[in-house]
């Protein structure tokens, strides 16, 4: 009994001199409250004065970071930009701890609120209009609200929604055209230059992103130049040896149409449909069926890709124009000689099958010399005629200005023949 007695007197003896409030639990701070204070987040607290430190906490992930602090005797209060914040989250809280001993004591928490951006404007179809201004439509998902109605929340008519115009050469954004909350569409005005343009949304939190890089389409207007080359002058009835290419270099397939027509004041007509890719010449011909104008002609285009759109507006050629001459088939002599005073039958077959009078010339003292009338009925002619110059005589048979379908043939000359007398 008395060893324990001594024990106690000990203890009193220890405890002596210390004051009750170093033994006590340090109090926490109370009534910690959230609100805007202009385009900051105020955050207060109630406590004795002590120091503080302010914390972001994340529930969800369980992730903390520390935005702000005070010193034993500063106000309680702390305003901080919203971009100190985790963006585009569910759940947090702010907390506040206190130190009086040497150590922080337990944090008190705020309400729960969000951080959450709109959801991401996903663009799903763009088209060219004919002034080359460019129509966007997107989609956008509902997402549900975890913290309804929190001290944070602010409305959505503040969320921003703008197109961003960017350099085609990637040197930055030259233009933004905001559109309204609640709208799946803009049409955005034609651009001085080529550019290329992003559908964006946010807000105090920040600006949205995709759930994926895949998802973020851009839409790009483009610039496509066509080329063709067109021979002077064809043959009837034989392909016209058209050339065509594109540019800029782009991956893929075309559709291109050949083009005709009479004269310039006719309207264009399509001759020849072909699809070409976007690297080298391309033939592109088509049957020489009397003089026209050729130009060739691209069709407006969309091709749709994993995370862009490409937009072609229609382009086209200059008109070439192109001749035709009549195409002889078969000319010359039944036989290649004869004798002098023999009959022989010239032999002249061309298409188109006209009617028509031409003219056999022979070559003398250095040009030619008109002789017998050839008359050609249907496209096919067999004149009787006796030799009458002794050697090698040469021979053609000439055409005049002709007309088939409404389209002319130019004057035509056989090429030369001979017969020997």
């Amino acid at each position: 009994m008395r060893k324990l007695a001594a024990t106690t007197a000990a203890a009193v003896l220890l405890t002596t001199g210390l004051s009750t409030s170093a033994w006590a639990a340090d109090p926490a701070p109370t009534d910690v409250q959230i609100s805007w204070a202009g385009d900051k987040i105020r955050v207060t607290w109630k406590d004795d004065g002590v120091a503080n430190t302010i914390r972001a906490v994340y529930p969800v992930t369980g992730g903390s970071k520390t935005i702000g602090g005070r010193i034993e005797g500063e106000t309680n209060e702390l305003e901080v930009l919203p971009t100190v914040l985790e963006a585009d989250r569910d759940k947090v809280q702010i907390t506040v701890a206190g130190r009086t001993t040497g150590q922080w004591g337990t944090p008190t928490s705020s309400v729960s609120f969000d951080t959450r951006q709109p959801t991401f404007l996903q663009v799903k179809d763009a088209d060219l209009l004919a002034d080359r201004s460019v129509r966007i439509r997107w989609t956008q998902k509902v997402r549900q609200d975890l913290t309804p109605n929190d001290p944070l929340d602010r409305p959505e008519s503040e969320d921003w929604r703008t197109v961003e115009i960017h350099d085609e050469d990637g040197s930055g954004v030259f233009a933004t055209y905001p559109f309204a909350p609640g709208s799946t569409t803009v049409t955005v005005p034609a651009q001085p230059k080529l550019s290329w343009l992003a559908v964006k949304t946010g807000n105090v939190w920040g600006t949205s992103s995709p759930a994926s890089l895949e998802n973020y389409v851009t839409v790009h207007p483009r610039a496509l130049k066509a080329k063709m080359s067109v021979p002077a002058l064809g043959v009837f009835s034989k392909r016209l040896g058209i050339y065509s290419s594109l540019s800029p270099s782009l991956s893929g397939t075309w559709p291109v149409e050949l083009q005709a027509r009479a004269s310039s004041t006719a309207a264009w007509k399509t001759v020849g449909r072909y699809s070409i890719s976007d690297i080298g010449n391309h033939e592109t011909g088509i049957a020489s069926l009397g003089g026209r104008q050729y130009r060739l002609w691209v069709p407006a285009l969309k091709k749709i890709n994993e995370s862009w759109i490409d937009l072609f507006p229609a382009a086209s050629t200059s008109a070439k124009a192109s001749q035709t001459t009549t195409k002889f088939t078969d000319v010359g002599f039944d036989r290649r000689g004869t004798e002098l005073g023999q009959t022989v039958n010239l032999i002249v077959k061309i298409q188109p099958a006209l009617t028509v009078r031409g003219n056999l010339q022979r070559w003398v003292d250095g040009s030619w010399r008109n002789g017998p009338v050839v008359q050609i009925t249907n496209g096919t002619a067999r004149l009787p005629m006796k030799a009458t110059v002794k050697g090698q005589p040469r021979y053609r048979v000439a055409l005049p200005r002709l007309a088939y379908n409404g389209l002319p043939l130019v004057a035509t000359t056989s090429s030369t023949f001979t017969l020997i007398v």
